[in-house]
């Protein structure tokens, strides 16, 4: 994916591009502040140790891939989103990958996580292989069930208890999207 330059409604431009191994330093640097601001993430600060060589070797296994995808967002120079879209290598469900999205709070309601998910989209669209798209959202994140439902996704499944923060459970939805990826909603 050829990188896209794209002016958000402050009047701030964002860079999306397939993230490179270079990114790795940034991207560990992203993460741990990603996961202290929300809760909406599985993963919590404490359980994210990737050292810059373990992020690195990530970054190159899904740049060689043919169907995996890894996207960051810029803004003014800085890492503020990160897209990944995994596929599992096995010839019955390869057509189908899961997205992970994470847009720092500092950025939320600028229209970034949806250039990402557009930018996935395009993407998607011209990889053959690739006809759906599967993702999961806790139900209390009202605000990225709306995203995902205006780019057309759909609800496919309701996972009850499915994340416990404290002693207070969440329910996930799964939610897919087939081809065409267009984002014409």
């Amino acid at each position: 994916m050829e990188a896209r330059i794209v002016k958000l409604a402050d009047g701030r431009t964002l860079e999306v591009r397939q993230a490179k191994q270079e990114d790795a330093d940034q991207l560990l640097a992203f993460l741990p502040s990603a996961f202290e601001e929300t809760d909406c993430l599985l993963m919590t600060r404490k359980e994210f140790d990737n050292t810059l060589d373990q992020g690195t070797d990530f970054l190159g296994k899904i740049a060689a891939s043919q169907t995996q995808l890894a996207l960051v967002g810029i803004l003014d120079h800085v890492l503020v989103a990160v897209l990944t879209f995994t596929v599992r290598d096995l010839e019955r469900v390869r057509h189908a990958g899961e997205v992970g999205l994470i847009v720092s709070k500092d950025s939320w309601g600028c229209g970034i996580g949806k250039t990402m998910m557009s930018c996935l989209h395009q993407s998607a669209e011209g990889n053959s292989e690739t006809t759906k798209i599967d993702l999961r959202v806790r139900l209390s994140n009202r605000r990225a069930i709306k995203l995902y439902e205006n780019l057309g996704y759909q609800v496919e499944g309701w996972i009850r208890k499915a994340v416990k923060i404290g002693d207070q459970y969440d329910d996930h939805y799964w939610m897919g999207k087939e081809m065409p990826f267009d984002d014409r909603y």
